[in-house]
């Protein structure tokens, strides 16, 4: 039990008022919600609700979940009084809001609180962005001084909280196109004839290079289509089902112009037809390997004749502003300090089966560890690599 003065109370009962208001829902509704997370009754909310009862800590990690505003936002007040009345002198409407916001300043311990790196950890939303851009906007100081305005100004803030929070999934959808350039290389390999790539020299170096990164965009374009389609089948969700029109925005409608799930196939086959023993004369070899130093993760290919090629890269940097919570696990792992190894070879086989073998899925699953025997902490690292 969390130990609230009454003017702790007040605050506690105003935000979960306005909380309640911004998803539409009465006492009864919250109840009937929050019972998935927590063992509660009517009685008890509507005591809350009144301010006739401190909140418990247990309640605060359980609304977290069910609504992803963060638990700051029960305890905290969103706007702090100014001591002196600004703004427009005006009957209107919105110049009457203008002025009562600016009667108020956001409160600075929402700066230092912030989102946190992986807020949506936290929460139980549709799908992982829901849950992330909802804590993100709901942990924005500003965004709660406006809400607050409003709301106290006898007007609904919801159309501020889904605006917000529409806008940060839009953004994060438009910026999760690949770069434009990433089938340069493919482009590059249909101009190497049979067997060519075999000969020595510059010839073999150059075909290697733009083969791994050939490769290397491949996979990017199947990890941020598996994402970009977990956010699709979230349009159930309170934020997702009202941002306007996913399938308009411009990321994703230039991400289905250039790599439907038809393309990214026909991309594969194209590949594997450039990793061939019959294309290049002989077996060629990769490697993926995991590593903590600040040149990244990397693919090597080499020849039978030793000549080979590395492309670096840094997985978590597929994810614009926000990575998906499964990648949580490789940042934290890669901060740690007691990591045996600088780096580690997750996979090795040949280019072909790097495409197309099963066991390299089976590879980054939590369960499998017999390929390597007791996975260490970077070996863990793998889990979501090439999922």
């Amino acid at each position: 039990m969390l130990h609230n003065n009454s003017g702790e109370r007040e605050t506690v009962k105003l935000n979960f008022e306005i909380i309640r208001h911004i998803y539409d829902l009465t006492i009864q509704k919250f109840s009937e919600g929050i019972s998935q997370f927590l063992k509660t009754s009517y009685p008890s909310l509507r005591r809350l609700a009144a301010g006739e009862r401190d909140i418990t800590a247990q309640e605060l990690l359980a609304f977290q979940r069910y609504l992803g505003f963060p638990y700051a936002t029960y305890l905290n007040p969103w706007a702090i009084q100014s001591t002196h009345s600004e703004g427009p002198d005006s009957t209107t409407p919105s110049a009457a809001i203008i002025k009562f916001v600016n009667l108020y300043y956001s409160n600075p311990i929402f700066s230092w609180y912030k989102a946190g790196i992986y807020p949506y950890q936290y929460s139980d939303m549709h799908c992982w962005l829901e849950g992330q851009a909802i804590t993100e906007v709901s942990a924005n100081p500003h965004t709660l001084m406006k809400m607050h305005a409003k709301y106290m100004q006898n007007h609904e803030c919801r159309s501020i909280f889904l605006q917000e929070t529409s806008d940060y999934i839009s953004r994060y959808i438009n910026a999760l196109s690949p770069e434009p350039n990433g089938l340069e290389p493919i482009e590059k390999l249909s101009s190497y004839t049979v067997s060519q790539p075999s000969q020595k020299g510059n010839i073999a170096s150059e075909y290697l290079s733009n083969l791994a990164k050939a490769i290397l965009f491949y996979l990017k374009l199947r990890t941020l289509d598996q994402y970009l389609e977990s956010i699709i089948h979230g349009k159930d969700g309170y934020v997702i089902g009202r941002v306007n029109s996913i399938d308009s925005n411009p990321g994703y409608q230039s991400w289905r112009n250039h790599f439907t799930s038809k393309s990214i196939n026909s991309y594969m086959q194209e590949l594997l037809k450039y990793t061939s023993e019959e294309f290049n004369g002989e077996q060629v070899k990769a490697y993926l390997t995991a590593s903590t130093s600040d040149s990244g993760d990397s693919i090597t290919l080499c020849d039978e004749q030793g000549t080979e090629a590395t492309e670096y890269f840094h997985y978590v940097n597929w994810f614009p502003e926000t990575v998906p919570n499964p990648v949580k696990e490789l940042i934290l792992k890669k901060q740690d300090s007691s990591l045996p190894v600088p780096e580690k070879i997750l996979w090795k086989g040949t280019a072909q089966e790097l495409l197309t073998d099963s066991t390299v899925k089976e590879l980054l699953s939590t369960e499998y560890d017999e390929r390597f025997g007791n996975q260490t902490a970077l070996g863990q690292l793998s889990i979501t690599r090439l999922s």
